[in-house]
């Protein structure tokens, strides 16, 4: 579950790159794509030379990365309801 969040997270955050492109040039939306899709090549290739222990520990590192991830996904949605909360508060003051 966790991991399918971030992946949600980085689909989302390639979307803000394709809109990105709308409006700034297409050559910078290329770039940061490019140098992601390197970053995860990258990655695998290493993967591929590590050792079975070296794996069970990256694969840990990897569940606390994906834990701290959707900890911050969820105090992002907390921090927008409260604030929308404040919002309607004062807004009903303002009223009353």
């Amino acid at each position: 579950m966790r991991k399918e969040i971030v992946e949600l997270e980085q689909l989302l955050e390639i979307q803000r790159l394709q809109n990105m492109a709308w409006w700034e040039t297409s050559d910078q939306y290329q770039e940061e794509l490019e140098a992601s899709e390197e970053v995860r090549e990258e990655y695998e290739e290493m993967l591929k030379e590590l050792s079975p222990e070296l794996c069970a520990i990256l694969d840990r590192i990897e569940e606390a990365w994906y834990l701290m991830k959707e900890a911050e996904l969820q105090a992002t949605y907390m921090q927008g309801i409260s604030d929308g909360m404040d919002m309607q508060k004062e807004k009903l003051r303002r009223v009353c």
